[in-house]
């Protein structure tokens, strides 16, 4: 998908080598934007490394994130390695993360070619590098699920509220939806997750994975979380594809995605109502959606959707 809105202060190429210099790095080839990348610019660097540039302060934290679990998980999984990281002052205080590029091919980008038996391998090696990632040890959390869950949708509201991009009708539908299901999510198996694995997430070379990317979203959640932006792609693939891999996504070739996740994982899936469950976290993500991305009349189609599976019809 592509969000043009988003691309207007490009910064110079100016900028980023002064920024690169600073880290070490002399360009003597190529300064090469990448369609990849919903809230950060990505560069590749003479093909050597990876520069992301957070698109504008609210999205610092997450570039801070990407870095710090890169560093953590730097020993048990195909992440990113880190060669520089900070606030850049060319770029008003933007944070910025340079790597080592990690040679191989998006996911996305090859899926259309692999038979039915290639993209199950590959669904079996996601599996295997998410439980390492939800193995690694977590202090105990202050907070319930349900109590997070339902903190983390107010707050979204209140940010749509104050924008004004939903009718207030439509919130008291929400919130009244979220009182009436909030029940579902007292079951809860706490880990260090990462929801946001779609295709672009993932490098390839050889038949393997190779690079695992992007932990901007990376946090302590319930185990199950994981699973809403794999359903979410399994109803609209191309939503979170890069604007080259969109002319390879073909739905019907996603379509077994969550039968191999269990096939695999069957553990993310042993929730009471996990339909419920699934439909709510949907539900914050859309709200996200809608606040981040201006006059987003898909992502406010999607939450109808979701909300519909909560049991009401808007």
């Amino acid at each position: 998908m592509e969000y043009t809105a988003l691309m207007e202060n490009l910064p110079s190429s100016r900028p980023l080598e002064s920024l690169l210099e600073k880290a070490g790095i002399s360009v003597s080839g190529e300064l090469k934007k990448l369609e990849v990348g919903f809230s950060n610019d990505v560069y590749s660097v003479d093909e050597r490394y990876i520069l992301k540039i957070a698109r504008g302060a609210m999205d610092n934290d997450g570039i801070e994130r990407d870095v710090h679990y890169s560093r953590l998980l730097g020993d048990k999984l195909p992440v990113p390695q880190l060669v520089a990281a900070g606030f850049a002052e060319e770029l008003d205080g933007r944070a910025y993360f340079i790597y080592h590029k990690i040679p191989g091919e998006n996911l996305y980008n090859i899926w259309h070619q692999c038979d039915r038996e290639q993209r199950r391998r590959y669904v079996h090696q996601i599996v295997e590098l998410l439980r390492i990632l939800n193995a690694t040890p977590i202090p105990p959390s202050s907070t319930s699920w349900q109590e997070k869950i339902c903190a983390k949708i107010a707050e979204a509201l209140e940010k749509l509220r104050q924008k004004g991009e939903i009718s207030g009708e439509l919130i008291t539908r929400i919130e009244n939806l979220v009182e009436q299901n909030k029940s579902v999510l007292k079951e809860e198996k706490f880990c260090l997750t990462n929801w946001d694995l779609h295709f672009d997430n993932f490098l390839v070379a050889d038949g393997k994975i190779v690079g695992f990317l992007d932990f901007e979203w990376c946090d302590v959640n319930s185990l199950d979380h994981q699973l809403v932006l794999i359903k979410r792609m399994v109803r609209d693939p191309a939503k979170f594809a890069s604007v080259h891999a969109e002319q390879f996504v073909v739905k019907e070739d996603y379509a077994e995605l969550l039968d191999w996740y269990r096939e695999f994982y069957p553990e993310m899936f042993d929730f009471e109502q996990l339909d419920k469950r699934l439909a709510l976290y949907a539900v914050l993500q859309c709200i996200i959606d809608i606040s981040y991305f201006a006059n987003n009349e898909e992502g406010k189609r999607e939450l109808v959707e979701y909300l519909e599976e909560l049991g009401e019809t808007c």
